[in-house]
């Protein structure tokens, strides 16, 4: 086609033609809710999401994990350091200063949630747990 021509090619098929184009960025399965092929699986929902995202409507988020209660006042767990961080794995020393940790017998009081669980069970050979 030369400069003055005018291109007999609709809009929807240069949004076709692009998309085509992009859908290597994509993993070479196109642009979602494209149809695609039906064989296709699937894709996984990500990691540790309880409920897919599909499931919930347009205006509703995935549910979150609350500190538990108790009579009004949310459990907390107490925390000491009982080793040292040194010689121990990076993300192992992140996670005591996430926690608050900030030497061998200093002690901490946090929230009891599934996350502070999670952290103290990744070092539970450096901390131990005082009081619950």
């Amino acid at each position: 086609m030369t400069k003055g021509e005018k291109s007999s090619e609709t809009v929807e098929q240069r949004a076709g033609r692009a998309r085509a184009s992009l859908s290597h960025l994509e993993g070479g399965r196109g642009i979602e809710g494209e149809g695609g092929d039906p064989m296709d699986p699937a894709p996984a929902a990500p990691r540790g999401s309880a409920v897919s995202k599909s499931a919930l409507g347009p205006n509703e988020e995935t549910p979150r994990r609350k500190a538990r209660k108790t009579e009004g006042r949310s459990i907390t767990v107490k925390l000491r350091q009982v080793r040292s961080e040194i010689g121990s794995p990076r993300r192992h020393r992140e996670v005591l200063t996430t926690l608050g940790l900030r030497g061998i017998h200093h002690q901490v009081e946090r929230q009891d949630t599934p996350a502070t669980r999670g952290a103290v069970a990744k070092v539970a050979y450096l901390v131990q747990v005082v009081e619950e």
